[in-house]
C-alpha cells in the first residue's frame, strides 16, 4: 500500500505525564500535546509549587479544562472573582484576561492537571509564563 502523507492517530496519557516534549517550570510542569497550523494543546501539572507572582495572559481564547485535582484561578482585576475548578470543569478565557493559577488547596498532595488549547496565534505557552 503507498503511503498517503497522512499522519497516524496518536493517543498520549495525560494523567501519566505523557507529552511529545515536556518544560518545567517553578511554576509547574508543561506537557506539549501538540502543535498545529491554528491550534495548540498542552497539559499544564502544578503540584505545590510557589505561586506565580505574574500575570499570565494571552492575546487569543484559552480553553482550559481540569481533568484531575483542584486549580485555583486568580485574576488581576478585582470585578472578576477567583474561581475554583474542578474535575471536568472547563473555564473559557478571554483574550486579555490577566490570570495566575495553581493547585488548590495549598497544602493538596495530588496535583491539578489541567487541558489549555488555544489558537496558535503566536506561538506562546503555558510554559513560557507560570
Amino acid at each position: 500500500m503507498a503511503a498517503t502523507g497522512q499522519e497516524n492517530p496518536r493517543v498520549l496519557d495525560v494523567l501519566a505525564g505523557e507529552a511529545e516534549k515536556t518544560s518545567e517550570t517553578p511554576y509547574g510542569t508543561v506537557g506539549l500535546l501538540y502543535a498545529g497550523p491554528g491550534i495548540r494543546a498542552e497539559w499544564v501539572s502544578k503540584r505545590g509549587e510557589a505561586i506565580d507572582p505574574g500575570w499570565f495572559s494571552q492575546d487569543v481564547v484559552d480553553f482550559i479544562c481540569v481533568v484531575a485535582g483542584k486549580l485555583r484561578v486568580e485574576f488581576e482585576r478585582e470585578d472578576i472573582a477567583p474561581q475554583t475548578l474542578g474535575s471536568g470543569q472547563v473555564m473559557i478565557l478571554p483574550p486579555g484576561v490577566r490570570c495566575r493559577a495553581y493547585s488548590w488547596p495549598r497544602e493538596t498532595l495530588n496535583a491539578a492537571i489541567f487541558l489549555a488549547v488555544y489558537p496558535a496565534a503566536d506561538g506562546l505557552s503555558h510554559g513560557q509564563v507560570g
